[in-house]
């Protein structure tokens, strides 16, 4: 008779997973006796888990700061220089890797990010990246997933394929595909369908604005800081789903994403944080009242 085992996953406990691996990556530090390093991720997290701003995270909680307290936190924490504040992301991103993707290559896309601005640059010109116009600017933060390599020359394959497809009027059209192929072996066919694997970046970029915190500082400091909460979040969500709910085998898994959402996720974490940090009175607004005239 087969038997069945029933593990069991707790918005708890989910959340002080993902609270320990930001600590552990050492990214902000204690602000005072108040503003602890644990208190402030744990506002940080509501806001990207309801994908709202710091103030608005701390408007509802009575057991949470000031906004000001919480932001000069996480301005005062955060490493000073982007090395090492890059560093300590990349480790962060990189923790929950299994021991047996440690042990091979494994094929990896490169792609980068720009995040719209409309305003000025916080200390230097260089901080803004400029393209294209979209979504009303034409300005950037730019957070590029490149490779470093020496000076040199590149020699790479130029390779050409054709993909055909019907236009809104039903007619069958013919788009002409162009790659640069460098110590990549395979027919243009063959390169084009291993092109298209890189699309599931895309997928995570739109699961990272599910959790993106709202902002208008024009630290880049604190704008990155806020941009790797959110990918640090999508990667505890895939590394549960890897770990705990996948089936089959090792290098070839099942996933069962209905399992957890990543939106349902961001709620659990947002319901966490708020028992923690409000004594349950319902939320209100007070004013004063003046007479109308």
């Amino acid at each position: 008779m087969r038997s069945e085992t029933h593990s069991t996953i707790t918005s708890k406990s989910l959340y002080t997973e993902t609270l320990g691996c930001l600590l552990n990556a050492k990214l902000i530090k204690n602000h005072g006796w108040l503003c602890t390093a644990a208190l402030t991720m744990g506002i940080v997290l509501r806001a990207a888990a309801r994908s709202i701003s710091v103030t608005a995270a701390c408007r509802d909680m009575s057991g949470a700061p000031s906004d000001q307290a919480i932001l000069n936190a996480v301005s005062d924490g955060l490493p000073k220089t982007f090395p090492v504040l890059e560093g300590r992301i990349n480790d962060c991103l990189t923790e929950k890797l299994p021991p047996h993707m440690l042990r091979r290559s494994w094929p990896v896309a490169i792609d980068w990010h720009l995040q719209p601005y409309y305003g000025k640059p916080h200390k230097k010109r260089n901080e803004i990246y400029k393209s294209k116009p979209k979504q009303g600017t034409s300005k950037f933060h730019a957070y590029p997933y490149t490779m470093k390599s020496r000076q040199g020359e590149v020699t790479f394959r130029i390779c050409v394929n054709y993909r055909t497809y019907q236009d809104k009027k039903g007619k069958r059209r013919r788009k002409k595909l162009l790659f640069a192929a460098w110590r990549v072996h395979g027919g243009p066919t063959e390169i084009r369908e291993l092109y298209r694997k890189r699309f599931g970046i895309e997928t995570s970029y739109r699961q990272m604005r599910q959790a993106r915190i709202y902002t208008c500082t024009r630290d880049p400091h604190l704008r990155l800081f806020f941009l790797a909460v959110g990918l640090i979040l999508r990667n505890v969500w895939v590394w549960i789903h890897q770990t705990c709910f996948a089936e089959g085998s090792r290098n070839n898994p099942t996933m069962r994403l209905y399992l957890l959402r990543f939106k349902r996720m961001l709620d659990w974490i947002a319901y966490e944080v708020f028992a923690l940090y409000h004594d349950g009175t319902p939320p209100c607004v007070q004013w004063q009242r003046l007479p109308r005239t």
